[in-house]
């Protein structure tokens, strides 16, 4: 598709790729796009998703390994959203409002802009972060379940999503730094790479630290 696709109730790909590099748009309270049998969505370069309804899920599977891969745009502009796809992203997510939860597997070397006010939630699923992998805007950036691994050397700054660790294990092979305040409430930071810390950690339940080291210059809490 490379015109405009209006999507404002229940509609089903089977055992099919679905090509876009035009605009797609999930509307209303039933908009919703199913992926079965083994399909794919690809958001190519040039295509931009937005989802303004409202929803829950606008996004999802039924069977099989179905996936989106994103190197377009993907615009979440509606009510707190789930995407029940493996989602790939090497283009551009923008949760102006959500929430926005990702509840399966995939790799990222795209951006995630999520402001002031918005979350990003990765849920449930493992998922690698490579290179090129970029989180902007100062919202929320949660990981809660499974195992997240940053392939490539990452820094949280104020200019950053404030991250929460809530029951995932971040292995981090490479550096992993945070230069602002961030919440390790539950799991597991593994990996070779160094954590330093120079904000504010706030450890308000079990968290483990697995073969790492961790240089703090700030406050932990």
């Amino acid at each position: 598709t490379s015109g405009t696709t209006s999507v404002s109730n229940g509609v089903t790909i089977s055992g099919k790729t679905w090509d876009n590099t035009g605009t797609i748009n999930i509307t209303g309270t039933s908009g919703r796009i199913t992926l079965a049998s083994t399909s794919t969505l690809n958001n190519n370069t040039g295509g931009t998703i937005n989802y303004n309804g409202t929803n829950a899920f606008p996004i999802t599977f039924s069977g099989g390994v179905d996936t989106v891969n994103n190197a377009g745009i993907l615009n979440v502009t509606g009510g707190a959203a789930t995407i029940d796809t493996v989602f790939n992203n090497t283009g551009t997510v923008n949760v102006t409002t959500g929430p926005l939860t990702i509840n399966q597997t995939g790799t990222d070397t795209g951006t995630y802009n999520v402001p002031t006010g918005q979350s990003l939630t990765f849920n449930s699923a493992a998922r690698s972060f490579n290179a090129g992998i970029a989180f902007s805007g100062t919202g929320s950036l949660n990981f809660t379940g499974s195992t997240q691994t940053f392939n490539t050397p990452m820094t949280f700054t104020a200019s950053n999503p404030v991250v929460t660790l809530n029951g995932s294990t971040l292995n981090a092979p490479q550096n992993l730094s945070f230069t602002t305040g961030w919440n390790a409430q539950t799991g597991t930071i593994s990996g070779a790479g160094v954590l330093s810390t120079s904000g504010t950690t706030s450890v308000s339940n079990g968290v483990t630290i697995s073969g790492k080291t961790w240089d703090n210059t700030g406050t932990i809490n």
